[in-house]
């Protein structure tokens, strides 16, 4: 019999002060005011990868936040992280990749193959050194992948104009450095298509600032609209046989998938926003089939003329800018893509076993969770936790006045399912109830167990068949130091919709969400959920807080 109980949640005041007490490293003593692209290609198949560097570019004008170069969250498929000489980590940013992706499908086990993946950071003054790792599903630690060496001087650093397109800035509130600058690339638009263009970006920014927190949280954003010109319009559909010459070499049917809608190329399409601003990366497909896709620090693709595009525009963008997963699943079979003693890294979703690191602190004290645990008086959620982490990280012995000290880890050798990534109208038909034992509310087979809230968060360090533990760092930036802190949730109100419901991340059991329906999870939902608005917002305030 389905069971659900919507519980009563606190609205998290969330503040970025701690952050800033604790000394990240400062951004004029290491980096310019230009920015690096760093082009890599990702190699391999469903059991191993490797990860090699195709190029340098430089381009002008870092647009990200120069106060919060080390992340408070921990998001993302992989990440880069950069080091000073003197060994410093002075820079990180996690992200996820086409790439990955393919690695969960069945073509994967039978043949070998490469993507292409462009990243950004800061231009540096001095020698650094790049190293890129990835996540280990079992424990959600990181491995290495690649390390290389950056000479700022090096002429090999390619500073050719890759394009000539037009920028237009469809928004500005403010110096880059404190906004969130979000840039619309155009795909499938030829010239004569401007006007269009134009007209598609004024309807998608309508969407994406009519619904919250991008409603409230406008005055945070620059919009800038590049105007890459496409010899066709539309997009590449090669299940029905239909094949545009386009900017950024969209293609419906990725991976087999009628809708999901993709550029594999992520090269090309970094190049076509080498001269904007950019945070986030949208690229809008001049079409009218349903379909789109989001990854995380990577892009968000969807089509201007369908008739549910206003729902697909801003849940990919969920996808690739907060890191939220799809929260749908499917109710025919059971699937299991997340393992269920490692917690998964997106925000909106749990497998319980850190719960203490997602919105357990947004639920009354009392709450009796699946695992039996109870919800202590005193949260010990995403507040306290990541403000400890950041401590231990940011430390006076570790600051980047004494600096965020830590040798590069040593090189070693490197040795889930596919995103549909547009929104599915799949009904629940369980939901797990997560009780609180202070509500008025009943429900049978409530657990009353007094055990602490949810086990402690998983390491660094992952082992793998031929190759040595490799941990992303020493003991200043561990992996969970590395989720450090976005400041302590200051106070509770009671907003109705949260709690623990089963079923997510395609998965129908193991895995909960935070609420009944969300914008992640249906077309039909009217918002995003609490818990996924308060993951946007956290994004927001690491790109805009002083």
């Amino acid at each position: 019999m389905k069971r659900f109980f919507t519980l009563a949640m606190g609205v998290l005041v969330l503040s970025f002060a701690a952050c800033q007490a604790a000394d990240q490293p400062r951004y004029g003593r290491y980096f310019t005011d230009d920015r690096l692209r760093i082009d890599l290609v990702f190699a391999g198949n469903a059991s191993e990868q490797f990860a090699y560097l195709d190029g340098i570019v430089w381009e002008k004008g870092w647009s990200g936040t120069r106060k919060n170069l080390i992340p408070p969250f921990d998001y993302g498929e992989y990440a880069t992280d950069v080091y000073s000489a003197d060994g410093k980590l002075i820079f990180s940013r996690g992200f996820s990749s086409l790439f990955q992706e393919w690695r969960t499908t069945a073509e994967a086990e039978r043949v070998n193959k490469a993507f292409t993946n462009s990243v950004w950071i800061p231009y540096p003054k001095g020698k650094v050194t790049v190293v890129v790792t990835a996540r280990v599903p079992e424990t959600g630690g990181h491995r290495e992948l690649l390390r290389f060496a950056v000479d700022p001087a090096d002429p090999a650093i390619s500073r050719e104009a890759e394009n000539d397109f037009k920028v237009v800035p469809w928004l500005v509130n403010g110096p880059s450095e404190k906004k969130v600058d979000l840039c619309i690339v155009a795909e499938g638009y030829r010239a004569e298509d401007m006007e269009k263009y134009h007209a598609d970006v004024e309807r998608m920014m309508g969407y994406l600032f009519g619904i919250e927190p991008f409603k409230s949280r406008k005055k945070d954003f620059n919009v800038w609209v590049v105007e890459s010109l496409s010899q066709d319009a539309g997009t590449d559909i090669p299940h029905q046989g239909i094949w545009r010459n386009t900017a950024a070499c969209s293609n419906f049917y990725t991976f087999g998938i009628d809708r999901y809608l993709t550029a594999p190329d992520h090269k090309k399409v970094a190049q076509l926003a080498s001269g904007a601003p950019n945070d986030a990366l949208y690229v809008l497909v001049n079409e009218s089939k349903y379909g789109g896709g989001g990854i995380y620090n990577y892009y968000a693709l969807s089509t201007a003329d369908n008739a549910r595009t206003e729902y697909v525009f801003v849940h990919e963008f969920g996808h690739s800018f907060a890191g939220l997963a799809d929260e749908y699943f499917y109710d025919d079979q059971y699937s299991e893509m997340y393992y269920p003693d490692t917690e998964p890294w997106e925000p909106n979703i749990t497998t319980l076993a850190d719960f203490a690191s997602k919105w357990q602190d947004m639920l009354p004290a009392g709450t009796v969770l699946p695992n039996g645990d109870v919800v202590a008086d005193q949260p010990d959620g995403l507040g306290s936790r990541l403000l400890s982490r950041l401590r231990d990280r940011l430390s006076p012995s570790n600051s980047s006045t004494s600096s965020t000290t830590s040798t590069p880890p040593s090189s070693s050798s490197a040795n889930t399912a596919i995103s549909p990534s547009s929104s599915s109208a799949t009904t629940a038909t369980s939901a797990t109830t997560a009780t609180s034992t202070n509500s008025s509310s009943t429900s049978a087979n409530t657990v009353t167990s007094t055990n602490s809230s949810s086990t402690s968060a998983k390491s660094a360090t992952s082992t793998s068949p031929g190759s040595s533990t490799v941990s992303r760092s020493s003991s200043s930036s561990s992996a969970s130091a590395r989720r450090n802190s976005r400041a302590v949730r200051a106070r509770r109100r009671s907003i109705e919709g949260v709690g623990l419901f089963e079923g997510g991340g395609y998965q129908s059991k193991g895995v909960w969400r935070g609420s009944e329906d969300c914008r992640m999870r249906t077309n039909s939902a009217s918002a995003f959920c609490p818990v996924c608005q308060q993951a946007i917002a956290d994004i927001i305030d690491f790109y805009t807080s002083d």
